[in-house]
């Protein structure tokens, strides 16, 4: 809910004749056409100017701004940013529909498409499985397995098949699995593309990817997995060091919707774990290095702010940038060794 008075606080009248408004900020009279002013957000004592990053409101939008990853800045309603993830119910405006072409232009939309031709491929090719084979309604096993899935003997040595770490990303295990991806994937990731930009976006989407594999791999090398979850929780990563870096000018309504967001993810996260089709170490795996390259991307999002940022801000920033170099070299490290001698002990 904005934070505005009521139109009935405000003088009514038409024409010239015009009375100007009271500025709650004190000092000159408002005479915006608009009919209203905005009371700042709590800990600010003058008017936002418009498109301030102030993590508040501001007098011409009412909704938060962000700069975007071009160095514009704009409302992030118009942008389609707006952190809490919520669809917009308002009219097909002019705003609106540039903001629908901008998203043909996305990689995450174009991605989607990927995955759909991905999985009508593996329906042409292998059809539908048995439910008792694979309760998500899709492909058969042997299918996946043919076209890339992650299987952790196949990647160690002698094979050295290293493209099943980075294949099944495109690969979906059935009608379920591609359906709840691709509603994760297109409601999240079109508004965070349109707020790092494509490049950031495709970095974290492949890197998460590997990584939720890799990990994948290290805890259950003898499933064959498939699917984007753990490039999807990657995006959500970004999205959680973006909330704890930014937290002091976050308004208030953004910081329960965020929390409300994170733990209604590490709810869904819980239950899905249980369910004995779902790979719940890539989840974890993606996460992570999402958040770890989140942290950088939060960081140049304000690189004049490096300063003046807070103490808590730079050690996450410097201590994530070490930890994902670490974390990838030891993920390798065990797979190529404590996986493949596990996978040498069962042959």
């Amino acid at each position: 809910m904005s934070n505005i008075h009521t139109l009935s606080d405000y003088r009514k009248s038409d024409g010239p004749n015009r009375q100007p408004l009271p500025n709650p900020w004190g000092g000159a009279q408002s005479t915006k056409s608009q009919g209203f002013t905005a009371i700042p957000p709590r800990g600010y004592t003058q008017a936002p100017t418009y498109g301030q990053p102030v993590g508040g409101y501001t007098p011409a939008s009412n909704y938060p701004s962000y700069p975007t990853h071009d160095g514009t800045e704009m409302p992030a309603q118009q942008q389609g940013v707006r952190m809490q993830f919520c669809p917009s119910c308002e009219p097909c405006s002019h705003e609106n529909k540039v903001l629908y072409k901008s998203w043909l232009k996305t990689f995450i939309l174009w991605v989607s498409v990927v995955d759909i031709c991905m999985f009508i491929v593996e329906l042409g090719i292998g059809g539908f499985a048995s439910p008792a084979e694979n309760q998500m309604l899709g492909p058969p096993t042997a299918t996946m397995y043919l076209l890339g899935g992650k299987w952790a003997p196949g990647i160690l040595p002698p094979g050295w098949q290293l493209y099943r770490l980075i294949v099944p990303i495109f690969l979906h295990a059935g009608f379920i699995h591609i359906i709840m991806n691709l509603f994760f994937q297109l409601r999240i990731g079109l508004n965070m593309e349109l707020r790092y930009g494509m490049a950031k976006i495709v970095t974290v989407y492949i890197l998460s990817g590997i990584g939720g594999n890799i990990f994948s791999c290290v805890c259950r090398p003898f499933s064959l997995g498939v699917g984007a979850s753990g490039a999807l929780y990657g995006l959500v990563g970004v999205y959680t060091a973006h909330i704890i870096m930014n937290w002091s000018t976050l308004a208030p309504q953004e910081k329960c919707m965020s929390l409300y967001f994170l733990f209604t993810m590490l709810f869904a996260t819980m239950m899905l774990g249980l369910w004995p089709v779902i790979d719940i170490f890539a989840h974890i795996g993606g996460f992570v290095i999402g958040f770890l390259i989140g942290t950088y991307f939060v960081r140049q999002d304000y690189p004049q702010r490096w300063f003046y940022m807070s103490v808590r801000a730079r050690i996450l920033f410097v201590c994530s940038v070490l930890l994902l170099i670490f974390m990838f070299i030891g993920m390798l490290a065990i797979m190529y060794t404590v996986t493949q001698a596990q996978v040498a002990s069962y042959q």
